[in-house]
């Protein structure tokens, strides 16, 4: 029995200090995730309000694969052409036609309207700016309406799909 508690001191340890040579201190500090609800979208630097939801941030690189011959079976990776995913909006419709007007400018002639920029602003609990997602040279591909209808007292919600060239990460 005394060996059985002498090793498990031992053991403990030996994991403790493992732990204070990985971590720096005896204790690590706890660091939460940010909330996901507290964020801002500014079009063209004028910041609109009501957007309750942001997805589809995000980027995805192709990889162009080649074989050497003198390699024989292996087969070598390079990093090809950077591809940003299309950017979904989401707010309570209030009748404002900024936006629709701005959709409906593309979808109405021949001539190339005006593509917005956007940033995405996200904050911490104390409000700071923690990280921007900037999206250059943005046009709409789709907006559509929630469904009207009689049997839910739900508010109608807007969606904007934004395509775009460039997204930075600030």
């Amino acid at each position: 029995m005394r060996n059985r508690i002498s090793f498990l001191s031992v053991s403990i340890f030996i994991i403790v200090s493992l732990f204070t040579v990985v971590s720096g201190s005896s204790f690590a500090a706890r660091v939460d995730p940010y909330k996901n609800f507290n964020f801002t979208v500014q079009i063209d630097g004028t910041a609109v309000g009501g957007f309750t939801e942001v997805s589809g941030l995000g980027l995805e690189v192709e990889v162009i694969e080649y074989r050497d011959g003198s390699d024989g079976n292996v087969v070598r990776k390079l990093p090809g052409l950077a591809k940003y995913n299309n950017v979904t909006l989401k707010r309570g419709y209030i009748g404002d036609t900024t936006l629709s007007d701005w959709i409906n400018s593309f979808a109405s002639g021949p001539d190339e309207p005006d593509r917005k920029d956007f940033t995405i602003n996200v904050f911490d609990q104390a409000g700071n700016t923690i990280r921007s997602f900037n999206l250059s040279d943005c046009f709409p591909i789709a907006w559509n309406l929630s469904p009207l209808t009689l049997e839910d007292q739900v508010p109608l919600i807007e969606e904007l799909v934004l395509s775009c060239d460039l997204m930075q990460i600030n």
